[in-house]
C-alpha cells in the first residue's frame, strides 16, 4: 500500500503537496471513525508504523469526533469520508481508494 500512495502522491499535484513530517514532528492525524472496523484499525496501525520506520516521526491516530491536527489522513469509512461522499457500499469487494485532496488523504475500501 505504501508503495502505491508514493506513487500516487507523485502524480497528486492537483491536491498539492501533503507534508506529513517536518523537522522530526507530525504535521498530520491519522483519522478514524468513532468505532473503527478491525481492518481499518490494523491499516491505521500498520501506517503508522511504516511511517515512523522511513520519518523516525510517529503520526498520532485519534478517532472521530477529534480531527486531530494538520493533514488529515482518513483511514477507513468515517463520518468524514461520509461528508466527502464516501462509504464502503461505494466500493466493489476488495476494490480500495486513495484519494488526495487538500489537507486530506483518504485511504479506504471494501474488504471481502
Amino acid at each position: 500500500m505504501l508503495v502505491a500512495l508514493v506513487w500516487v502522491g507523485s502524480r497528486a499535484s492537483v491536491a498539492g503537496p501533503l507534508t506529513l513530517t517536518q523537522e522530526g514532528s507530525p504535521r498530520a492525524t491519522i483519522v478514524q471513525a468513532s468505532r473503527p472496523v478491525r481492518a481499518a484499525q490494523f491499516a491505521a496501525l500498520e501506517l503508522q508504523y511504516h511511517l515512523r520506520l522511513m520519518t523516525g516521526v510517529e503520526i498520532p491516530i485519534v478517532r472521530e469526533p477529534d480531527a486531530g491536527q494538520g493533514i488529515r489522513i482518513l483511514v477507513g469509512e468515517s463520518e468524514a469520508t461520509k461528508s466527502l461522499g464516501l462509504t464502503k457500499e461505494s466500493f466493489a469487494s476488495q476494490e480500495y481508494l486513495i484519494r488526495f485532496l487538500p489537507q486530506t488523504l483518504v485511504l479506504m475500501g471494501r474488504d471481502k
